[in-house]
């Protein structure tokens, strides 16, 4: 199942608005996929307190139809995510160190889009 997630503005339009979206069950699948890596586990909030992210230089990218592009971080602990025009803008913006600064970021961070500085 595939899970939204939608950071509202009422300043912005709907083209505007930073969409995740990643299946949910990928968390509970069991570890045997030859890729899966059993040391990895999801980002909890409570490990989101580190000062400055970035993404890791490894992520995989694909086009996608309407603005859409599909990301992959083959060392995280989530699966594929589909982000819109906007989200891909917000993970863009990690290339160089910062806070998380906003919903979108901590939930790129909470799929292992996005690592502690340092940790890439």
């Amino acid at each position: 199942m595939l899970e939204p997630y939608l950071q509202r503005s009422p300043f912005m339009n709907h083209q505007h608005i930073p969409t995740i979206l990643w299946n949910s069950d990928y968390e509970l699948m069991e570890g045997d996929c030859a890729c899966c890596n059993p040391t990895t586990r999801p980002i909890s909030s409570q490990d989101l307190s580190s000062p400055l992210w970035q993404h890791p230089a490894h992520l995989y990218y694909d086009a996608l139809p309407d603005e859409h592009t599909l990301v992959f971080n083959p060392f995280g602990p989530g699966g594929v995510v589909v982000l819109n025009q906007a989200a891909h803008q917000v993970l863009d913006s990690y290339a160089t160190p910062k806070p998380l600064d906003d919903t979108a970021s901590q939930q790129l961070a909470t799929l292992g889009l996005l690592q502690p500085a340092g940790h890439v």
